[in-house]
């Protein structure tokens, strides 16, 4: 190993160990702010840092300037950014969820969700839409010719959310899912037009990818996808019980956003709005939802 290695190996190390503050403080930028190889401003540019970005900071103040653990091209490096280009920025304590306002003051802030793994079931709120087309029934050889049909129905799901990157999560569930919508039917070899409704439950399994807008935000968007294999298929209508001939494995994909909202410590409440349409549907299923998950992050 070079001597300039050696030297960079003992800086960053002293920088770790001289002060515990070094390694438990992290600097959250306001603003684009230079990063210098030296605290002098006609030194070399390291790289620049954006709104939001985090590095780890020393407490201490070096004059005019402040020393920080800078990444340039995949390595660290010290680096030296001025006092003045911090307007606006917060010095945030990584285990205590704690921020230093730039008067000295501390405080507690809300905890961050997507940083912990967290887990939780959800009640969700779910309307459909599907265009006409027709069904084969179970003992019969004819098939059920019916206009749209929507509805509204209400089910649970239980959850999990995992920490892919500083911006994205993954989540994870298993849902009882109901499928119920009603509209017009006929029924051959009848001709007469029959108020119907049809009832289809089943299990599902699916995941969304959630991209949060930077790493401290609480909103994210994002997509996924969803297997709902359907137990029960039940048809009603005037002198009608039926149900359909084969229990369809419906393939739902979907675009969601949501936003994490603090309750008390770990726990959180995670509002969030979901629109897909079951892609193999016959014809397609448009659905909507409104999902309130409560989770608990650890």
């Amino acid at each position: 190993m070079s001597f300039k290695a050696l030297q960079l190996v003992f800086l960053i190390g002293m920088f770790f160990t001289s002060h515990s503050a070094f390694a438990a403080q992290e600097l959250v930028f306001h603003q684009q702010t230079k990063v210098y190889s030296q605290r002098n401003t006609k030194s070399d540019i390291l790289t620049y840092y954006d709104k939001s970005d985090r590095v780890p900071v020393s407490k201490e103040n070096y004059g005019a300037w402040k020393k920080i653990v800078a990444e340039v091209d995949g390595k660290k490096k010290l680096g030296w950014v001025l006092v003045r280009d911090l307007k606006g920025a917060k010095l945030r304590e990584k285990n205590e969820e704690v921020v230093t306002t730039p008067s000295g003051q501390r405080k507690k802030v809300n905890p961050i969700y997507r940083k912990r793994t967290g887990m939780g079931f959800s009640g969700v709120l779910s309307y459909y839409k599907q265009g006409g087309g027709e069904e084969a029934l179970a003992g019969t050889t004819t098939q059920m010719k019916f206009s749209d049909l929507d509805g509204t129905a209400a089910y649970f799901s239980i959850f999990g959310d995992f920490v892919l990157s500083s911006r994205l999560n993954l989540r994870t569930y298993l849902s009882l899912r109901n499928l119920e919508r009603s509209g017009e039917a006929v029924y051959p070899p009848g001709t007469d037009t029959r108020s119907t409704s049809v009832e289809q439950n089943g299990l599902s399994v699916g995941a969304t990818l959630k991209l949060y807008s930077h790493t401290d935000s609480n909103t994210w968007w994002g997509g996924g996808a969803e297997l709902v294999k359907t137990s029960q298929s039940d048809v009603t209508a005037t002198n009608v019980t039926a149900a359909y001939k084969d229990d369809p494995l419906y393939i739902f994909v979907h675009a969601a956003a949501g936003y994490d909202l603090n309750i008390v410590k770990d726990i959180f409440i995670l509002p969030e709005f979901r629109l897909g349409v079951a892609v193999n549907g016959s014809p397609l299923i448009i659905n909507a939802e409104i999902l309130i998950p409560i989770a608990y992050r650890f």
